[in-house]
């Protein structure tokens, strides 16, 4: 027959868990605005890249491509 009454270790380990649920935040515009500066970093460096070299038809639609964002 099992005990009706829950362990005290599995009560400690739910209320843990509650509170460290609620420590767990993030600020949602923070992390947009990291991504898309990391994104714009990403596309100037491609952009530079080839820019360092003499231009086919091919690099310089993927050029126009990289700054048309």
């Amino acid at each position: 027959m099992r005990n009706p009454r829950p362990s005290p270790l599995l009560a400690l380990l739910a209320a843990a868990l509650l509170c460290l649920a609620g420590c767990a935040s993030f600020d949602a515009d923070q992390t947009r605005r990291d991504q898309t500066q990391a994104f714009r970093a990403l596309l100037d460096r491609q952009a530079r890249e080839l820019l360092a070299h003499p231009l086919s038809l091919d690099a310089c639609i993927r050029l126009a491509m990289t700054n048309n964002y």
